[in-house]
Parts: structure tokens; sequence; C-alpha cells
């Protein structure tokens, strides 16, 4: 039956081989806190994995959007409606998704690469993505026009006023 692992670690497991496999230079920057944090920092370091560094929460994750190429959101149970995976759709990221709940609601085929919460898809995912540069950008400009078409503060109003149930 084999270990069953925390899905983030799933994305430090793909990570790690293709830092093996692949000759590219790419950089994984993890965003945020949560009670995993710790057992993912010893995964890192028991497999010295030199090229991820955790960024903690942050006031201003534009920063690190900007010059990011490829955004990954690896939720066991919803994407949507994710400010943050919206925040880097708007930022022009390719974007890995797991296709679950109403996340293709964000993304689609168009925008990024949607797995399943495994580490397999998501190992495939990324080194499409990272073997193919006009293909992170073709998606990182499908995500950002999507966002800035579909995702306006009238659709957002109007979809929450729908769930208010105001009369």
């Amino acid at each position: 039956a084999g270990i069953h692992y925390p899905i983030p670690i799933h994305l430090l497991e793909a990570f790690k081989d293709l830092n093996r496999r692949l000759e590219h230079s790419f950089q994984l920057l993890i965003i945020g806190t949560g009670v995993l944090e710790g057992d993912l920092y010893n995964y890192i370091q028991n497999n010295q994995i030199t090229n991820v560094r955790m960024v903690g929460d942050t006031d201003e994750p534009g920063i690190y959007l900007r010059k990011s190429k490829i955004f990954i959101s690896i939720q066991s149970n919803e994407n949507y409606p994710s400010q943050s995976l919206l925040e880097a759709m708007a930022s022009g990221n390719a974007i890995i998704a797991s296709d679950v709940g109403e996340t293709r609601k964000l993304v689609t085929e168009k925008e990024g690469i949607l797995v399943g919460l495994n580490k397999e898809e998501i190992e495939l995912a990324l080194e499409e993505l990272i073997k193919n540069e006009s293909l992170i950008n073709q998606k990182g400009v499908n995500a950002r026009e999507r966002v800035l078409r579909e995702h306006t503060i009238e659709k957002f109003a109007e979809y929450f006023l729908g769930i208010m149930e105001f009369e």
C-alpha cells in the first residue's frame, strides 16, 4: 500500500524528482503558512532540496507573482474562488491546479493544466511547462485575459448578492 503523504508533500516529491532529471534552472517558492509547514520544512531539509524557498505569510504576494511564471494550487477540495489563484492568473502565470470542486470556473486547459491529487500528475504537468517556455507564456496570457474578462468586481458583486439572497 505505500505511504500516504499530505498533498503538499506530493508537490515536493515531484519537484525533487524533476530536479534530478532536468537540467533547467528553476526555483519553487512556497508562500503562506499552515499546519503542514513543519512537515514541508523537514521534507525539504531531509531530501536536501536546495531550490525550494519557504516565504511564509506575506501582505504583498504580488511581488512574487509578478516574477513567477507558473503558479501551483493543489487543494484537496476546492480552488474556487481562490483569491491567490486569481492574483496569479492576473499576473500572467500559467496554472497547475488540482481538478477538484469548481476549479474549472477559474482554470481550464487554456490557462493551465488540471491534475489529480498525486505526485505523478503534478510532476508531469510541471515537466511539460518547464520544458516549454512558449506553452508557459501562452497559458499565462490566456490566464490574465480570462481574469480581466470574467472576474471583474461587477461580476463578483453579482455573484455575492446572489448567494446572499437579498429580496
